[in-house]
């Protein structure tokens, strides 16, 4: 026998009527409105809409004591229901609003973030990423053009000089030692931009750059970035100063005999390493190149290396002989945001103080490259101006000209050309 299943009833939720709800009588102004509805009703037919009257106010009577609410549950009920609403739209924000609010807070949290940057410091220092895109490149070319017009007016330096070689070569150790004992700022950078900036700490970037501290490590991108960039300019490898000494026994000799690298004869090749030379030339042909290409710079594009103009606008014709100039270290965006730095610090005054004539050559190609100008790079003129400034001031020393002896002749004569008319 099956057994009969009973429908499910419906849960009916009685309203509970409030304690303070007794039973009234209705209000004046009910019974007024409820009159009012019968005012077309004849007379014979008042006495029958009369008893209606009085049927209907009970029957609201009865209603009110069974149905109504207190006002301050009611009050209370309202509340509850419209309470997640008015959250939902407390929540609901202004996209300008927002917008405005998230840059306050990017901007408040890189300055309260910062350990190298000051808290007076520009925000366009601390907006560099990985990469350099068309504004940033926009913003590097302005700063270019900023450092040109503050970089001070170098002497050009003449001959002719009344000065000999020294009889016997000398190994590159020995010549940078040599070289060193009078004119020790050849093998150094200033870290004048750091010091003397309002946009840094600079104590605490000195602590950083001396010590491997675990701190430099938790920095964020844009001071990690600078801190690598600045570790290359501060502490410049042996090699750098080793090719120093090549580049300038180079130099003697293809400025002497007025002759491209490639074109000199067998016997002054022996005294030459040409790959410090070349690569010498090849990092001023790149400062022109940089410029050329800012302008259509964008993201994703593979261009030319953006160091060797940094090391230019940093450290002078020093910064290229000793500056940072592997991309890995000296990346496209660390080269921008260190130019920024100086262009708005303007820590340029004496920033070559032995290379003059041949940072005068380099600036003079840079504002004509600016200026759109077809400019290239002559070799046989930056030899000129880089021999000319190292007799100018080795002149005072009162010694003969030292010189680096071939590696595969140590033995070897002083080159066979005439100095003293370079």
């Amino acid at each position: 026998m099956n057994k009969r299943r009973n429908k499910k009833q419906p849960k009916v939720y009685p309203v509970r009527s409030s304690s303070t709800n007794t039973k009234q009588p209705p209000s004046s102004d009910a019974i007024k409105i409820l009159q009012n509805l019968f005012e077309g009703v004849p007379e014979s037919s008042r006495s029958e809409a009369n008893q209606a009257i009085q049927d209907l106010l009970s029957i609201l009577q009865e209603s009110a004591s069974t149905c109504t609410i207190s006002s301050a549950k009611e009050k209370e009920v309202t509340e509850e229901i419209l309470s997640p609403v008015e959250a939902v739209k407390s929540k609901r924000r202004n996209p300008l609003e927002d917008a405005e609010n998230q840059a306050k807070k990017k901007c408040t949290g890189l300055r309260n973030e910062s350990v190298i940057f000051s808290r007076n410091s520009s925000m366009s220092l601390q907006d560099f990423t990985q990469h350099i895109s068309l504004p940033r490149a926009e913003r590097m070319l302005e700063d270019i053009s900023t450092l040109l017009k503050l970089f001070p007016q170098q002497q050009p330096v003449e001959g002719p000089f009344n000065l000999q070689f020294d009889p016997h070569g000398m190994c590159g150790c020995d010549w940078i030692g040599l070289v060193a004992k009078h004119f020790p700022e050849v093998f150094e950078l200033s870290s004048k931009y750091i010091d003397q900036s309002p946009y840094l700490n600079s104590s605490v970037v000195r602590n950083l750059l001396l010590n491997n501290s675990s701190e430099a490590s938790n920095l964020p991108f844009h001071e990690s970035l600078f801190l690598r960039v600045a570790k290359g300019f501060i502490n410049p490898g042996p090699m750098a100063k080793n090719a120093i000494a090549h580049i300038f026994t180079t130099s003697i000799i293809v400025a002497a005999t007025k002759t491209p690298l490639e074109s000199i004869s067998a016997s002054l090749k022996l005294y030459v390493e040409a790959s410090f030379f070349n690569s010498f030339i090849a990092r001023l042909r790149s400062i022109i190149e940089s410029v050329k290409v800012l302008p259509s710079r964008c993201r994703y594009e593979k261009s030319t290396s953006m160091s060797p103009i940094a090391c230019f606008l940093v450290g002078g014709v020093r910064g290229l002989f000793l500056g940072p100039l592997s991309s890995r270290v000296c990346t496209p965006s660390g080269a921008a945001q260190h130019i920024h730095l100086i262009a708005l610090s303007r820590t340029t005054s004496n920033i070559e103080p032995f290379w003059q004539g041949s940072f005068d050559y380099i600036h003079s190609l840079l504002q004509r490259t600016l200026a759109g100008e077809d400019t290239k790079v002559d070799e046989v003129q930056v030899a000129q101006v880089l021999s000319r400034d190292f007799l100018f001031h080795w002149q005072s020393t009162g010694e003969p000209i030292p010189w680096v002896k071939p590696r595969i002749c140590k033995n070897a004569p002083p080159p066979a050309v005439e100095i003293n008319m370079i």
